[in-house]
């Protein structure tokens, strides 16, 4: 049903949206799934800043 939701609207900012959920998934990818959200937070900063 979700992904019936997600189908029906449209992306403002399609190029945009597609670097930031590449770059969530690096930072996923590299530090797992067991730190506090905050140290995604300052890890998405940091390689967003490059």
């Amino acid at each position: 049903m979700i992904s019936r939701i997600i189908a029906n609207k449209k992306i403002i900012e399609p190029e945009l949206s597609y670097k930031i959920m590449g770059i969530l998934f690096d930072v996923h990818s590299s530090l797992g799934n067991k730190y506090q959200e905050k140290y995604y937070q300052i890890t998405f900063r940091n390689i967003s800043e490059l």
